[in-house]
Order: structure tokens, then sequence, then C-alpha cells
């Protein structure tokens, strides 16, 4: 059988649970890490248009 661990594991095998996991858990970071930025940028262009 030909098939990356993940799929070839049976339903509820604690590998695709932490497959499963380490992706919610990037997703998070992700969000985590890009809202302040994007809260920032907002920021930014409110007072550039401010000042225009």
């Amino acid at each position: 059988m030909l098939a990356c661990p993940i799929c070839a594991t049976p339903e509820g095998a604690l590998m695709s649970d932490g497959a499963r996991t380490g992706a919610l858990v990037l997703i998070v970071v992700t969000v985590v890490v890009l809202t302040p930025l994007a809260a920032f940028g907002v920021r930014l262009w409110r007072r550039e248009r401010e000042h225009r």
C-alpha cells in the first residue's frame, strides 16, 4: 500500500489526531500573529487618510 501515514491510519488513530491538532495549532498561531499586524496596517491607513 502506497499511502502517507496519515491517510493509511484507521479513523481515530493517534497519528491522525496529532496531525489535526498540529494543523489547528498552526492556524491559531497564524491568526494570532496576523491579526495585530492587520490592525496596525489599518491604523496607519486611517491616520494617513486623516492627515490629507
